[in-house]
This record gives structure tokens, sequence and C-alpha cells, in this order.
């Protein structure tokens, strides 16, 4: 059950963020904002930290999202609207993300094959030592 539960609050973090990067209003994006702070609240909870879950949401799904209201408040929002939703980067940065998660796959399989005792650091200091 806890793991069920772990990629079900991780799917609501997620979609937090894809709605909060994705979302055209600035409201919005500071709902979905609130979605994934309290989504991580959850995670905190599951891990038995529930001061760190009650802080993370206090502070964060509290306190933050009313400054980030209020800076919206103070910004002329109709500049805003003029301004293009998406620029010419765009295709370079989905070449970056595609080459990052290519790496990332390749890194994964390649890595299999090692033995449970080496850790990380054990890696690291093999790639960085090795001629």
């Amino acid at each position: 059950m806890p793991q069920e539960a772990f990629y079900l609050i991780s799917a609501i973090i997620l979609g937090g963020a894809l709605g909060m990067v994705t979302s055209r209003s600035l409201v919005r994006s500071v709902i979905w904002l609130v979605v994934s702070f309290v989504g991580v609240g959850a995670l905190f909870l599951l891990l038995e930290a529930e001061f760190i879950a009650a802080v993370q949401i206090l502070v964060y799904a509290g306190g933050i999202v009313v400054l980030f209201l209020f800076v919206i408040m103070l910004v002329n929002l109709n500049e805003l609207q003029r301004v293009e939703y998406l620029h010419r980067q765009w295709l370079p940065a989905v070449l970056l993300v595609c080459v990052l998660l290519a790496e990332l796959g390749f890194m994964t399989v390649s890595y299999t094959h090692l033995r449970a005792h080496e850790t990380l650091r054990y890696l690291v200091c093999r790639l960085l030592l090795e001629k």
C-alpha cells in the first residue's frame, strides 16, 4: 500500500508541476503550485515526518503562495498577456530534454549489471580515477 500511495502522490506532484508550467494564467499557475506543495507535504506524511509536512504546507503553500499572489496583483497583467507564449527557444529546449532523457536511459541500462555492493561513491571514484 505505501508504494501505491507514493506513486499516487508523485503523480499529483508531477501533475501540479506540469499544470503550473503550462498554464497561461498566472493565478492558475499559483494554484497548481499549491497542489504541488500539498503533494510534497503528503509525501512527507508518507515518510512519517509530520512536522516537516506541516511546515511544508504552512510555509510554502501558505506564506510563499500568498506572496506570489501579491506580486501577481502588483504586476501589470495587460502587458504580460501581450508577450508571446512560445518563444523561439522551444525547439532547442525540446531537443535538450530528449538528449537528457536518452542519457538517463543509457545510464540506467548500462549500470544494471553492477553488483549491489558498488555504491555511488565507488562508481564516481572509479570513473574519476580510471586511466
